[in-house]
């Protein structure tokens, strides 16, 4: 199944309802489950009845992202072998819409 045929398989209206009404017992349920949380995990862990665990959901967060990757910074610097890209980000000097002023 593609990611779209997954997206359009959800009926959005009744997730949002779904959102609104969860509990914070919704919210400590899903902060304890291992392995593969579901939609509406996910749904409780951005509800308003989750702002009393920000702080815990962050400091798990951080630990998660410590044990994967460790404690480093991890830059992307592209290297071209040209002065021209096919991609058309604005805000690079590489994009093959900005002008060249050479």
């Amino acid at each position: 199944m593609s990611f779209l045929e997954l997206f359009e398989s959800y009926q959005w209206s009744a997730v949002c309802e779904s959102f609104h009404r969860k509990t914070q017992r919704d919210v400590e349920n899903a902060l304890v489950r291992t392995g593969e949380r579901t939609l509406d995990d996910f749904c409780a862990l951005l509800s308003p009845a989750a702002l009393p665990y920000l702080e815990e959901m962050a400091k798990r967060s951080q630990a998660i992202t410590q044990r994967r990757f460790g404690k480093t910074l991890q830059l992307y610097a592209p290297l071209y072998l040209s002065n021209e890209c096919q991609n058309i980000c604005t805000y690079c000097g590489f994009s093959f819409q900005t002008p060249f002023l050479g």
